[in-house]
């Protein structure tokens, strides 16, 4: 099986390194270094609210009625679920991370990847993506889950849920569906 075909890249572990590559993907490039040290930033936070421009546009791609009167309210009620500030851990150099993202496609099938894709640290599944009887071949770890909310499945407690919302009623469906701690 031609490993290159799906994407998937086997790395051997360098004995002295926390990092899985046998060189940094950074060596030799300031750009991306600067990229891989930083740590994400949200696109939309209690601290931070999109432009009258953005949503104007957001409005228009969505064919949305609500004003923004209403979507900044179901915004706050949204940042009294969400943490203020995103629990990431900062980038370090001592600590390169890999991620395997597994798709729904059937090429996976007889692909026999499950145990290079279950070695990786973060393993980013997406939709409704069947993980039970093609263990062999996919995996069983999953560490975020990305989906609409029309397609959000139980997750298990070891599973974050990483959500896409483009309506708002992609943001009310969050407000019922996810209660504060």
């Amino acid at each position: 099986m031609d490993v290159k075909k799906f994407g998937l890249y086997s790395i051997k572990p360098t004995q002295h390194s926390h990092c899985k590559r046998q060189k940094c993907v950074k060596d030799g490039d300031q750009v991306l270094g600067v990229k891989i040290n930083s740590s994400p930033v949200p696109f939309l936070s209690k601290d931070s609210s999109i432009s009258s421009d953005d949503f104007k546009w957001w409005k228009r791609m969505q064919n949305e009625k609500c004003n923004r009167t209403y979507f900044n309210m179901i915004v706050d009620k949204l940042f009294e679920i969400i943490p203020p500030i995103p629990p990431y851990e900062k980038a370090s150099p001592e600590c390169c991370r890999t991620c395997a993202v597994v798709g729904n496609s059937g090429n996976m099938k007889e692909s026999h990847f499950g145990e290079l894709i279950d070695a990786h640290d973060f393993v980013i599944r997406i939709n409704k993506g069947p993980t039970k009887g093609y263990e062999e071949d996919v995996g069983t770890k999953t560490t975020h889950h990305v989906a609409f909310p029309e397609s959000a499945v139980n997750l298990s407690s070891t599973t974050h849920l990483v959500l896409v919302t483009f309506k708002i009623r992609d943001l009310e469906w969050v407000l019922t569906n996810f209660k504060p701690e």
